[in-house]
């Protein structure tokens, strides 16, 4: 995981950058490993679908 920094309405917020190919990584891993009988994913994009059809 990576933070970056942003200003925002002149506002320094922080980003979570590179947290969705961690997640990915560990669905596979996870999966690999037999680690859960069922694995729910939420998001809005289609960017973990790739994952999901490996699992």
């Amino acid at each position: 995981m990576r933070l970056q920094k942003r200003v925002i309405d002149g506002k320094l917020v922080y980003i979570v950058k590179g947290d969705d190919i961690h997640l990915a990584t560990d669905l596979i891993v996870l999966a690999y490993k037999n680690a859960y009988d069922t694995a729910i994913l939420v998001s809005g994009d289609g960017y973990f679908a790739p994952a999901i059809k490996a699992v």
